[in-house]
C-alpha cells in the first residue's frame, strides 16, 4: 500500500521540487511582472508615503529574488533552497500583515498618505 502511494509520485514528467520548465516560466514571469509594478506609479502604499513607500516594492522584489533562486538553484534539496522557500512564504506573510495594518490606519484616520 505504502509503495503505491509512492509510486504515484514517482514519472518522467513529475517533478515535485517545482523545477519543471512550467514552474521556472512562471517564476521568470513572476519577477517581470514585480519589475513592472516597481518601476509603475500605482503602489499599494504610495511612495510619497515616508518610512512606508518601499516596503510593497522591496517585499515584491525579495519574495520574486528568493522563488526565482529557488527555482533555478543547481541543488533543489539544499539548505539554502530550503530557507529560500520559508523565508519566502514568511517575507509574504508579513508583507501582507504590514499592508492590512497601514490600510486600517489610514481607513480610520490615523495615518494620512501623500500622494
Amino acid at each position: 500500500m505504502e509503495q503505491d502511494r509512492d509510486s504515484k509520485f514517482e514519472c518522467e514528467n513529475c517533478q515535485p521540487e517545482g523545477r519543471s520548465p512550467l514552474c521556472k516560466g512562471v517564476a521568470i514571469a513572476f519577477a517581470v511582472l514585480v519589475l513592472i509594478y516597481d518601476i509603475s506609479p500605482v503602489d499599494l502604499i504610495p511612495d510619497a508615503t515616508p518610512g512606508f513607500g518601499w516596503i510593497d516594492d522591496f517585499a515584491a522584489t525579495l519574495i520574486a529574488g528568493l522563488n526565482l533562486y529557488q527555482r533555478f538553484a543547481k541543488d533543489p534539496k539544499s539548505k539554502a533552497v530550503k530557507v529560500a522557500r520559508y523565508a519566502k512564504w514568511i517575507l509574504g506573510i508579513v508583507a501582507i500583515l504590514v499592508a492590512v495594518v497601514l490600510i486600517a490606519l489610514f481607513l480610520m484616520g490615523i495615518v494620512l498618505i501623500k500622494g
